[in-house]
């Protein structure tokens, strides 16, 4: 019994770093996240009649229904992860260059630090600002970018942007910082 629950401790732990990296990488690469994840799942469901009997050994079940779930959201992850991860870590050097992004909004958004009370418990603690412009890219592209307030208040709406954008392994393109 405890080795079937590090199993799934440890399954669970790599499905939600895989979808840690696709949040961070999604935001610097220039793809509808939708279609990623559709070829994400067209490759897990591909997968699955090769890792189907590992799936029941790890979740302790014989059903079919569990498995394939479990599987299909973990694996989905884990190549979206891939894809995201390959495709700007190879990025090709001699692609790189500057697009012009065009400033169309600024904004902040207040968040909250926490603040410790007492032993187990925790309450919202001091606001703090967090500074936000989102551009155009060519292509129709529009995204949000964080920026500290010395940039923010030097912006203004329809200012335009120099931005490092690359072309990753798999042909779609990266933001570089």
């Amino acid at each position: 019994m405890i080795k079937g629950s590090v199993k799934l401790v440890c399954v669970s732990v790599v499905g939600l770093f895989s979808y840690g990296a696709v949040m961070g990488f999604s935001s610097i690469t220039l793809v509808s996240p939708v279609a990623v994840a559709i070829g994400g799942a067209a490759v897990s469901a591909a997968i699955y009649p090769l890792a189907g009997k590992l799936w029941q050994r790890i979740l302790s079940v014989s059903g079919h229904v569990l498995p394939i779930l479990c599987h299909l959201v973990v694996v989905t992850g884990i190549v979206m992860a891939l894809f995201y991860l390959l495709n700007f870590i190879f990025a090709a050097q001699d692609t790189l260059h500057k697009e012009t992004a065009v400033v169309e909004n600024r904004y902040t958004e207040t968040r909250y630090h926490s603040k410790r009370v007492s032993r187990n418990r925790y309450v919202r603690g001091d606001p703090y600002s967090v500074y936000y412009i989102d551009v155009s890219l060519p292509g129709g592209w529009r995204k949000p970018m964080q920026i500290d307030l010395k940039k923010y208040n030097k912006i203004r709406q329809g200012d335009t942007l120099q931005i490092p954008v690359a072309r990753g392994l798999f042909g779609v393109s990266v933001m570089k910082r």
